[in-house]
């Protein structure tokens, strides 16, 4: 983790205060869901790919949230994109590749994160998208 790195979104109105790597070895590794009242963050896959799974923090109340589908993003290595998880959105992740690296930029310091953490299981919400289809 590397704190006080200058970073600024004015179009998000976000102020990065904490950069922080991910990386996972194996392809079809899920983390998540969690979400936090007060952090937002920004993720840019540097290796391998990565699905992301985002639901409004209100939708995690209905199990399954009836009528309603997560919005899903798919973030890659070769393609670089950066995507902007805002707070009260419960995220999660898939890897689709194996040694698979990401970067997370959050507007929090390690210590605010842990204390707006609330984690929840991604079974119990759409489980169908970490399933792997055979092809």
């Amino acid at each position: 983790h590397f704190t006080n790195i200058p970073l600024t979104l004015p179009e998000f109105q976000f102020k990065g205060k904490r950069v922080y790597v991910c990386d996972n070895f194996q392809k079809g590794t899920v983390r998540g869901y969690h979400y936090h009242k007060r952090e937002a963050k920004v993720f840019i896959c540097l290796k391998g790919g990565i699905k992301f799974v985002l639901l409004p923090k209100d939708m995690m109340i209905k199990i399954p949230a009836v009528g309603w589908k997560p919005e899903v993003f798919t973030l890659s290595g070769t393609i670089p994109k950066a995507l902007y998880v805002p707070a009260n959105y419960a995220n999660a992740w898939q890897t689709l590749t194996d040694d698979t690296i990401m970067i997370g930029v959050s507007n929090v310091t390690v210590e605010q994160s842990m204390e707006d953490d609330i984690r929840l299981d991604p079974k119990l919400y759409h489980s169908e998208y970490w399933e792997v289809k055979w092809r």
